[in-house]
């Protein structure tokens, strides 16, 4: 099997990637290394991130693992490149393929030396084998720090391999940490930020135009049009509560979830600004 251009696949499988699908597949390109997409539910986060990495698994000797909060949750990314190799007769190709969800066995393996497989990181002693090119976190939002830390992050150092995110926001917890702040050059206030990784990229997709603000880490970079209808935005908008209408519909940080305190950017950013000695620290 002879290495396919992604151009070349997309065109073979009748793929025209969204506004973030593309934004996505142009920063792993580029040589991105742990590249996030932050996105509302429903705009093509796990298909994007799965057709993002069919490519690779037709070069020779690729390793690539689907890592899922269990092991279910990771069929949807797996059943996209499992249908893309039926569909264009790859699979037919395989050495060992499989996609079972109830006895835990998804995997494709190519006599070329490449494999995909789906594993989940409630077994965690399934995350210490191969060296891997490419990791998908699946719903990587549910899943702890530890699994990144433990049992993920080496399998791809020495390969020099890539992380890809694609999840909704639940709050600022680990994945904001890890994956949104290192991603941004200049922090909110507009200086350099300290943290700044030039391996790491993340965008934020909105179903609104309005929450568009490419200044904050916090919110949307990118409008994603035609999943929502303008009238169900606007419904969403009346009926939620703020904070869960921006992750909800706006693929932002904003739910109260990993925060001791609500926060609202309107009232709460200011200038930076000295702490005075005088006030009283609690830790």
């Amino acid at each position: 099997m002879k290495p396919v251009s992604r151009r070349k696949w997309y065109e073979q499988v009748g793929y025209k990637p969204r506004l973030g699908q593309a934004a996505l597949d142009n920063a792993v390109d580029a040589g991105k290394r742990y590249c996030a997409m932050f996105a509302f539910p429903r705009c093509g986060k796990s298909y994007g991130a799965a057709r993002c990495v069919t490519p690779f698994i037709l070069q020779p000797d690729n390793h690539g693992w689907i890592v899922a909060p269990k092991y279910e949750l990771g069929s949807k990314e797996f059943g996209y490149i499992w249908s893309d190799f039926l569909e264009q007769g790859i699979l037919e190709y395989a050495r060992r393929k499989s996609f079972d969800t109830r006895s835990g066995n998804m995997s494709i393996e190519f006599p070329w030396g490449s494999f995909v497989k789906v594993v989940s990181a409630d077994n965690p002693t399934s995350l210490r084998a191969e060296e891997l090119d490419w990791l998908i976190l699946a719903e990587a939002s549910a899943l702890g720090p530890e699994i990144f830390e433990r049992h993920l992050f080496a399998r791809t150092e020495k390969r020099q391999g890539r992380v890809i995110v694609p999840t909704t926001p639940m709050g600022k917890n680990w994945v904001y940490d890890y994956f949104r702040i290192p991603s941004r050059r200049l922090d909110p206030w507009g200086h350099e930020n300290p943290r700044y990784d030039s391996a790491f990229w993340s965008c934020v997709v909105s179903a609104d135009p309005d929450l568009i603000n490419a200044e904050d880490w916090d919110m949307p970079e990118i409008y994603e049009p035609g999943v929502h209808t303008p009238e169900a935005v606007e419904r969403a908008k009346r009926l939620l509560p703020r904070p869960i209408y921006i992750e909800q519909f706006g693929g932002g940080f904003a739910s109260y979830a990993g925060q001791v305190f609500p926060y609202d950017i309107s009232r709460h950013k200011v200038a930076r600004f000295s702490i005075p000695e005088t006030w009283t620290h609690v830790v």
